[in-house]
C-alpha cells in the first residue's frame, strides 16, 4: 500500500487516515530534502521534478490514453510555470486558481503526476518512473 500519495488538504485528510501506509502530501508543507533550490513549498518542488523527469525522458507512462486524455495533460503541463523570475525569491509557479481560470477546469493530471514526484524525492533513484494501470 505505500505507493499511494494522497492530497491531505481538506477532504483528502480523512483519506489518508483510513488508508494505513498511504503517503500525505500538503501542498503548501515546507519542501523536502533539497537546499540547491529554494522552493516556496512542496507542490513547486514537486512540479519542478516533475519537469526535470519529463526533459530527461525518465518517465513513462505504460498505457494508452485516449486523444482526450493526452490534450488535457498536454494542456496542463504547458500552461504551469514559473512566476516571480525577477525577483530575488523562491522558486513558485503558477497557483492552481489561475490554471482553473485559464483552462477551464481543475488540472487533476498535472495534479497526479506531480504526487508521483513524492518518491521520487524521497526515495531517489536512476531508474525511470514507469506507470501502468
Amino acid at each position: 500500500m505505500g505507493d499511494i500519495a494522497i492530497d491531505s488538504d481538506g477532504v483528502g485528510g480523512g483519506v489518508v487516515d483510513y488508508l494505513p501506509g498511504t503517503k500525505s502530501i500538503v501542498n503548501n508543507s515546507r519542501p523536502i530534502g533539497r537546499r540547491d533550490i529554494n522552493f516556496q513549498n512542496l507542490k513547486t518542488q514537486l512540479v519542478f521534478t516533475l519537469s526535470e523527469m519529463i526533459n530527461n525522458n525518465k518517465l513513462k507512462m505504460l498505457f494508452n490514453l485516449s486523444t482526450t486524455v493526452k490534450e488535457d495533460i498536454s494542456q496542463e503541463l504547458s500552461i504551469i510555470e514559473r512566476v516571480n523570475i525577477e525577483k530575488d525569491t523562491k522558486f513558485s509557479i503558477t497557483p492552481k486558481d489561475k490554471i482553473k481560470e485559464k483552462i477551464s477546469r481543475s488540472p487533476d493530471y498535472l495534479d497526479s503526476l506531480c504526487y508521483l514526484m513524492l518518491f521520487k524525492i524521497k526515495s531517489p533513484q536512476s531508474d525511470p518512473i514507469a506507470m501502468s494501470f
